[in-house]
């Protein structure tokens, strides 16, 4: 082989790696991490995919525990086991997640691609956020266009204008 590699490896070969989320050729992927508690640095997924870590029970049974998407952070799934907050660290480059001892199976990180979102899709999500959850109604009122930065200004301001 010449030259530099052109991607990342998509699993660690040791315990100083950084740990990257598995290529997206396939709708999803899977890689069980080498070693399966401590301290380890996590890339961030792509722009294009979601990628998380699980806890996977001997019955198959998957429990999230952390998840990055849209290259954003990592950060703690919903849910009961969930990587508490203090357990991320970010920086420039890439985070680090502590996985502590699970208390039956062992951690796999999973990705899949994602597509971009129709504007319904990002009015629901922007509701969510920023309400108790969104109505049809508000949905397909918001729904008039393209939905960007400026009508997400819009829409907060009409809120902030009611009595």
């Amino acid at each position: 082989p010449t030259g530099n590699p052109t991607s990342p490896p998509t699993f660690p070969t040791n315990d100083n790696d950084i740990v990257y989320c598995p290529s997206e050729a396939e709708a999803i992927k899977s890689v069980k991490l080498t070693s399966t508690s401590g301290m380890k640095t996590l890339a961030r997924s792509t722009a294009t995919s979601f990628c998380g870590i699980f806890i996977e029970l001997e019955s198959g049974d998957l429990i999230p525990y952390a998840r990055s998407y849209s290259a954003n952070d990592w950060e703690p799934s919903p849910g009961p086991k969930a990587a508490p907050f203090s357990g991320i660290e970010c920086g420039d480059l890439a985070c680090t997640v502590d996985l502590p001892p699970p208390s039956s199976g062992s951690y796999i990180i999973m990705t899949k691609p994602t597509s971009a979102l129709e504007d319904k899709d990002k009015i629901a999500r922007f509701l969510e956020m920023t309400s108790f959850g969104p109505m049809f109604s508000e949905i397909e009122s918001l729904n008039v266009g393209s939905f960007g930065e400026t009508e997400r200004a819009a829409a907060v301001r009409q809120q902030m204008d009611l009595p």
